[in-house]
């Protein structure tokens, strides 16, 4: 006669279905948790890039000018001093172009604690089994 204290191979089989089954639940709600706050950091990075660029068209704009009307005042010829402004706006937009990237460049869009928990839980899975095995021989 089986007593009901000792758990059955059936029992027991059940029992990994389910865990293995609220594991990937859990794995896959966490996932998609991770993966929307990796896209959020996205946007924001986008949308400051984006207010950054626009606020800047302006100011540069009348920067530029400002700066192009000083140096024709200084004596330099109307050539020249477009020359000169244009290369100083290039050199901006260039330093602010390689940190809107870099800044992009720095997401990554691995879901890296999923894939450490994912890895955890499949290790816990078949130390669980292995105990199971064991207990199953006895």
């Amino acid at each position: 006669m089986v007593e009901k204290d000792t758990p059955t191979i059936s029992g027991s089989l059940s029992d990994i279905v389910a865990n293995v089954s609220d594991m990937l639940r859990l794995n896959l709600s966490m996932f998609r948790v991770e993966m929307s706050q990796k896209m959020a950091r996205v946007v924001r990075a986008v949308a400051a890039l984006a207010v950054a660029a626009v606020v800047l068209v302006f100011a540069l704009s009348y920067a530029v000018f400002s700066l192009y009307l000083w140096i024709v005042s200084t004596g330099f010829s109307p050539q020249a001093s477009s020359w000169i402004v244009s290369g100083v706006a290039l050199a901006l937009g260039g330093a602010l172009l390689l940190y809107g990237i870099g800044a992009i460049m720095k997401l990554s869009p691995v879901p890296e604690r999923t894939l450490d928990e994912f890895g955890k839980n499949i290790s816990a899975l078949k130390a669980n089994l292995k105990r199971g095995a064991a207990n199953d021989a006895r």
